[in-house]
């Protein structure tokens, strides 16, 4: 009688599956034919895989740990490169509101560098008319004055007449 541990390898090398036992096998098989011999090892299919699951569970969690590298590097370049500059941009805002005039000090030449010109501009623009208005308040107070002192201090008298000849104080 002969046994063959594993039918149908004829005379090569083979790895397969195998039960042994009921318990599932990986089996490596070569045959010897000049001998007649077949030389077979079994190794448990879970201890076979072992080394692969365990290489997969690196390489995930290697995965999962770049992932939050990642998540975590664009976190920080949004907060830097967006969110401070806007928050600077409205605190200058609410300044504005306040009264205080100041621009800020962003040069970039994105999105964001363009907002903050914008502002820069409106800053500047809105100095420019205020010193326009305060140049006009002093010229009509300095008017006011002029007319004053020329409506008291006139020997006779001066009439103001509107555009229809009637008086008008």
């Amino acid at each position: 009688d002969r046994i063959d541990p594993l039918p149908g390898i004829g005379d090569a090398e083979a790895i397969i599956e195998h039960s042994l036992w009921g318990a599932p096998v990986i089996a490596s098989a070569r045959r010897f034919p000049f001998w007649g011999w077949t030389i077979v090892s079994y190794i448990e299919k879970s201890d076979y895989l072992y080394p692969i699951r365990l290489a997969q569970g690196m390489v995930a969690a290697g995965t999962i740990g770049l992932l939050a590298c990642v998540i975590l590097t664009l976190v920080l370049a949004f907060r830097r490169l967006v969110d401070r500059p806007l928050q600077r941009l409205v605190k200058a805002t609410e300044d504005v509101a306040k009264g205080e005039l100041q621009p800020i000090g962003i040069n970039r030449q994105d999105e964001i560098g363009q907002l903050v010109a914008a502002f820069n501009s409106m800053i500047a623009s809105l100095s420019y008319q205020g010193l326009q208005v305060d140049q006009l308040l002093d010229d009509l107070r300095g008017s006011e004055e002029r007319f004053r002192t020329l409506f008291e201090y006139a020997p006779l008298g001066i009439g103001l007449f509107g555009n229809d000849g009637r008086l008008l104080d």
